[in-house]
């Protein structure tokens, strides 16, 4: 499901964040470390980091922001073709 959103969002090249309570934000990070994705950064936040990270998703090179939802389970997720 992560790959879909990831794909999706990309695609329609998203600018404004898309929260998903489907998509737990510790299960991004959970995918970020199983698929080696390259983060680039990180801004500390008292909820939960924010994130910038590189995923391909079938060959094709997303950059992925990641924030958590305000009730504190799910993610926000905004996905953009990388050059």
């Amino acid at each position: 499901m992560i790959d879909w959103a990831l794909h999706k969002l990309g695609e329609e090249g998203s600018i404004v964040g898309t929260a998903f309570k489907e998509i737990f934000y510790d299960d991004v990070i959970s995918y970020i470390k199983a698929n080696n994705c390259k983060v680039l950064n990180v801004t500390r936040k008292p909820r939960g980091d924010w994130i910038e990270f590189l995923a391909d998703v079938d060959g094709v090179s997303y950059t992925v922001w990641l924030d958590k939802t305000f009730e504190g389970n799910g993610s926000v997720l905004t996905s953009r073709k990388s050059l």
